[in-house]
């Protein structure tokens, strides 16, 4: 198994742990996380961010997901839904995901290579799609997760 990026593993450990060190009332302006449903063509994507408590379970189940052994895989091309992009932020340090056919390509601002990981059963993409119900109106979401399990 390729060892993960320590800048990668630092961005995550401030995301996770700076909410528990700012007042419950407040939530952390330096964490954030965007995300864009890569899903039309002609016209805007949906996008949202994530609450603070869906940040951390993002980056919950981010920090669970293993190197691929996979060769590197393009990101998809043409039209309909391509997958999903999420860009995390955290006091100036950022990393950008592509999300899609079971497969996270990551790129972390200041690297010179990404790097790709396995999301078994699309779980991480399927669940950031659930987050975004309200952006992508749930006749959207539904038809897109029921394509997602049928491949």
């Amino acid at each position: 198994m390729k060892p993960r990026d320590p800048r990668v593993a630092v961005l995550c450990a401030l995301v996770l742990l700076a909410p528990a060190c700012s007042s419950p009332s407040t939530p952390d302006p330096a964490a954030s996380v965007h995300v864009q449903a890569d899903l039309y063509s002609g016209r805007p994507n949906p996008e949202w961010d994530l609450a603070a408590d869906d940040a951390r379970q993002f980056l919950d189940r981010f920090n669970r997901l293993t190197s691929s052994r996979q060769p590197s895989v393009p990101a998809p091309v043409g039209l309909g839904y391509r997958g999903v992009r999420a860009s995390v932020d955290s006091g100036g340090t950022s990393m950008q995901m592509s999300i899609a056919k079971a497969i996270v390509q990551v790129d972390a601002a200041g690297t010179t290579a990404g790097r790709q990981l396995d999301d078994p059963d699309r779980a991480l993409e399927r669940w950031l799609l659930e987050t975004g119900r309200s952006a992508l109106g749930s006749d959207v979401l539904d038809a897109l997760l029921r394509d997602l399990a049928g491949e």
